[in-house]
């Protein structure tokens, strides 16, 4: 059946396409603290922080997208999850015995940081 793009959805077919979409971003991002600290033998209070972390980055990038902050983001309704690209590398960096996870936060953050230096450059 093909349908117009200005459509309105019925509520129950939306709440359960919403409730499907969150579940499928959650279990992504939990997915990924979970592999990352068994792999690197951390305790429970260090996987909470990981996986607490994680949904919060989640939760604050998927506003951003949502709402469009200082010309930022989409303004559309998405959900931002995580990638299991990086888990890796923060396996690779975390297991050098003088690094360890803060060798991942710095690492997140310069890799996070170096597009936004180059776009400058160049415009």
């Amino acid at each position: 059946m093909i349908s117009s793009t200005d459509e309105r959805i019925p509520a129950p077919r939306l709440l359960v396409l919403a409730v499907q979409h969150v579940l499928t971003m959650y279990a992504g991002a939990v997915t990924v603290p979970l592999v990352v600290s068994s792999a690197l033998h951390l305790g429970t209070d260090q996987t909470a922080y990981l996986v607490s972390s994680d949904l919060v980055a989640c939760g604050l990038v998927t506003l951003v997208q949502c709402i469009g902050l200082f010309g930022v983001g989409v303004r559309l309704p998405v959900m931002m999850g995580v990638t299991f690209v990086s888990v890796g590398p923060s396996i690779a960096i975390a297991s050098n015995p003088s690094l360890g996870l803060p060798g991942i936060f710095g690492a997140t953050i310069v890799s996070a940081t170096k597009p936004w230096r180059r776009a400058a450059r160049c415009g």
